[in-house]
């Protein structure tokens, strides 16, 4: 049997969880855009979101990194180019 690609089995997953999550706790889920102009993402309903971006700090930290990142493969490497290139300063 051919395996799926790796976008399906983790969309499958995704599936699963909230349909256990809700069947077992009653919650449910509404979408929450993370980026803009992108797909949005799916959350548990009724969350404040003063709370969510108080834990959700992860991409600022990412964000705020990029630039030292990205002067440090320069210098390495001397161009901003090959994985970099899908990760624009």
């Amino acid at each position: 049997m051919p395996r799926s690609p790796p976008t399906r089995r983790s969309t499958l997953y995704t599936l699963y969880f909230m349909e256990e999550v809700s069947a077992r706790l009653g919650w449910a889920w509404e979408p929450r855009e993370v980026t803009p102009g992108r797909r949005p993402g799916m959350e548990i309903a009724g969350i404040d979101q003063r709370l969510i971006g108080w834990q959700s700090t992860r991409r600022q930290q990412i964000a705020d990194a990029m630039p030292v990142l990205v002067a440090d493969y320069e210098e390495t490497h001397g161009t901003w180019g090959g994985w970099a290139r899908r990760f624009p300063p």
